[in-house]
């Protein structure tokens, strides 16, 4: 007897059964109800969370027979000739019932032609056909289909209701799992029951009916949580050897070291989680109590300014591991560099302890730069700050009577990129001169890479298309010589630049002013040398 997997055994049949999407149920049952059903429906969302099944349910709801429901996969049929074939069957009625319902999975993957194809029929369609369109990526589809859809978000299902749905199926199948394997499942899945579902099945078929959880970390291929706890550990024991030793360790068990560098950002949040808020437990979710005590222990070795900036290097860690070709080095690189994170003080814990040794009758050596030398004066001078803001500004007259590009051409660059994102980079460099349905007209630098990327046939004929979209007409597209044109408007790569110059400069003069360097700066008598932002983007 051939074994039905669980993601089909306990596939939802009525709308009551779905899992963790009961703001779409209800919408959908209202609208059966108020007989007010859309023809076209536009089902988005992230994998495994119920798109394809919601639009079966509603397609058995609506009374189709199963003759009358067509299920057509885009990915493998996302030819114009597929979707012409469709429009000719759409205008045979139904063998039972009232309508005839079109499921096409993954429209995204529908060619242009196909999609114009079916806008006609999408425009017009016969009174007894719905279309219901399931995708995982919806802004690839063109705004022409997409404004002729009624559109419904799935989310991903949460931790909660997942593990109380998993414990109902467990239940029917007369399996014990405990809760802390079973957290771990739901963990790994992401909030997505399908994988859940055949998670679970992965487990149950490894441990033969015994289900721990070594079992479960061995049916999966995960790591062991308590290597993740190790190795922050290791960080904020600025112990170097324990730290290689697990890297080491976890490699030798070939273990995807990408994962275990989000696994060490995923810790440090929860770090920060325990630092921070008034009832941690309901913030981190999926942990034991023995779990939330170590946790507790860990955040309470550090403080919530010193994991910001273990995050902020980790994070970076973990982009380099994920595209380096040696993973390994890169993960010890990166977490090593943890340990050269110098723990902060505050300057209270500072002042008191100025004041213990001068109370106990020491004496204290401080090297700063004397924040005043010779004879002081009645004028004071401007600070450094404000001669540093004045320099930005001086830098900036250039465009500081320009416009800054009007919202439409920021958005039609958006849609460009989400086609080609090489082209909008470039379109980023040219100020739009007129940007309406009567024409556009874009000035750019003529002895540059841009003048001649933007007058290849190819990003012309892309560029006209999109476009065509965006004004819902033919639009003439002209680029013009920036030398020859009047800068009345500053070009995005202009406005990126000028935003990124004042954001650093308000970082430095937040930094100047705060009462802490203030403080210390008069006690001891110093002033301020260099203040570099910690957001490398501002470097």
């Amino acid at each position: 007897m051939s074994y039905l997997v669980l993601a089909r055994k306990y596939r939802p049949p009525g709308f009551e059964d779905i899992v963790g999407q009961e703001h779409i149920v209800q919408t959908l049952e209202n609208a059966i109800k108020l007989e007010r059903v859309h023809h076209a429906f536009l089902f988005t969302g992230p994998r495994g969370v119920g798109k394809t099944t919601t639009a079966r349910v509603l397609a058995r709801t609506l009374g189709c027979d199963d003759l009358d429901v067509v299920e057509v996969d885009a990915a493998s049929n996302s030819g114009v000739d597929n979707v012409r074939e469709l429009c000719e069957n759409v205008r045979y009625r139904p063998t039972k019932g009232a309508y005839k319902v079109y499921i096409i999975d993954e429209v995204h993957m529908l060619s242009q032609a196909a999609f114009n194809a079916l806008l006609k029929t999408l425009e017009e369609p016969p009174s007894h056909v719905k279309f219901i369109f399931a995708t995982t990526e919806p802004h690839k589809i063109p705004a022409t289909i997409l404004s002729r859809c009624q559109r419904f978000d799935f989310r991903r299902v949460s931790a909660e209701v997942l593990t109380t749905h998993l414990k109902s199926i467990l239940k029917k199948e007369k399996v014990k799992v405990p809760d802390k394997a079973l957290g771990l499942i739901v963990r790994e899945a992401e909030g997505s029951v399908r994988d859940a579902l055949s998670l679970l099945d992965q487990v149950l078929s490894f441990a033969d009916g015994k289900i721990t959880m070594d079992s479960v970390e061995g049916a999966l291929g995960l790591l062991e949580h308590q290597l993740i706890v190790d190795l922050v550990q290791a960080v904020l024991d600025k112990d170097a050897d324990k730290l290689l030793e697990i890297i080491a360790h976890i490699d030798a068990r070939g273990h995807d070291l990408s994962s275990v560098a989000h696994l060490v950002l995923a810790h440090l949040r929860d770090l920060m989680v325990m630092t921070l808020t008034s009832k941690p437990d309901m913030r981190v979710l999926d942990r034991s109590d023995s779990e939330l005590k170590v946790l507790k222990k860990q955040a309470g070795q550090t403080s919530s300014e010193d994991l910001q900036r273990y995050f902020h290097v980790a994070t970076k860690a973990a982009d380099d591991v994920q595209r380096s070709e040696h993973p390994k080095l890169s993960l010890e690189m990166g977490l090593l560099s943890l340990l050269a994170i110098v723990p902060t003080t505050s300057v209270e814990v500072l002042l008191k302890k100025l004041e213990e040794v001068g109370g106990a009758g020491g004496t204290l050596s401080v090297s700063a730069k004397p924040a005043f030398k010779g004879k002081k004066t009645n004028a004071p001078s401007a600070p450094k700050a404000v001669l540093d803001k004045t320099k930005v500004l001086e830098e900036r007259v250039t465009t500081a009577n320009m416009a800054e590009a009007p919202v439409s051409w920021v958005r039609f660059v958006d849609r460009v990129r989400a086609k080609r994102p090489a082209l909008a980079s470039f379109l980023e460099h040219g100020r739009p001169i007129d940007f309406s349905p009567t024409g556009v007209k874009l000035s750019i630098s003529k002895k540059t890479f841009y003048w001649d990327a933007l007058h290849e046939r190819d990003n012309i004929d892309l560029i006209q298309n999109l476009l065509k979209e965006h004004f819902d007409q033919e639009v003439s597209w002209q680029i013009v010589d920036d030398g020859e044109s009047p800068k009345a408007v500053q070009t995005m790569a202009e406005s990126a630049s000028a935003a990124k110059k004042d954001k650093r400069q308000k970082v430095i003069d937040d930094a100047h002013a705060h009462p802490g360097v203030q403080n210390v700066m008069e006690i001891l008598g110093g002033e301020v040398q260099e203040i570099r932002p910690l957001d490398p983007d501002l470097d």
